[in-house]
């Protein structure tokens, strides 16, 4: 809790205090590196928040590989639809997205979506369902952008902010904010009809 604390406190405007956060959280793994096995729920939640403080000390790459290596763990302890993937899945493709691969982060927002969904049955959006549906738009548009199946994600990311409340124009100034060049030969462009 102390982690939790100090990383609220840093992305307050005391920089000190992540890196307090970063100490704390690297202590809670050493201590569960010992006791716990390394396939335990408890030490992916711990690479995944290392992994959130890495980023919010604008340490990205070192923060997706931590969050990556925790997702993979997750997977393989927690059963079929457990809420607790969803948070995972929301790191991950939140920070694959802010370091400039859409094409990774993309799948893993809407399969978090699509967890959500299932978990909240009655309607209810929470904080992280909003959260994963604004980065899941992010993502739609982003790609979007430089004409990867360009109609039919806008059409996906305005459906997105019609269900949630987000400004659809003030999501495509948003999603320029990042970067992404498409990986693969010939991708970029649109194919057209299908």
């Amino acid at each position: 809790m102390l982690g939790v604390v100090l990383l609220d406190k840093g992305r307050g405007g005391a920089p000190d205090a992540l890196w307090q956060s970063l100490r704390a959280r690297q202590k809670l793994a050493a201590i569960l590196r010992r006791h716990v096995p390394r396939a335990s729920e408890a030490r992916a939640r711990a690479l995944n928040n290392i992994g959130t403080v890495r980023y919010a000390l604008g340490q990205g790459a070192a923060a997706l590989r931590l969050c990556e290596f925790s997702l993979t763990i997750w997977r393989q302890v927690l059963p079929a639809g457990d809420a607790r993937l969803g948070y995972g899945l929301m790191n991950t493709g939140s920070m694959a997205l802010t370091s400039g691969a859409a094409e990774r982060a993309e799948p893993l927002l809407s399969e978090a979506l699509h967890l959500w969904r299932s978990v909240y049955i009655d309607g209810h959006k929470p904080g992280e369902f909003v959260a994963t549906a604004d980065w899941l738009v992010s993502g739609l548009l982003t790609r979007a952008r430089v004409g990867e199946d360009a109609a039919v994600r806008q059409a996906q990311a305005r459906a997105l902010c019609d269900e949630f409340g987000f400004d659809y124009d003030r999501e495509v100034e948003q999603a320029k904010e990042f970067s992404y060049t498409p990986s693969s030969p010939g991708a970029g462009t649109d194919p057209g009809p299908k």
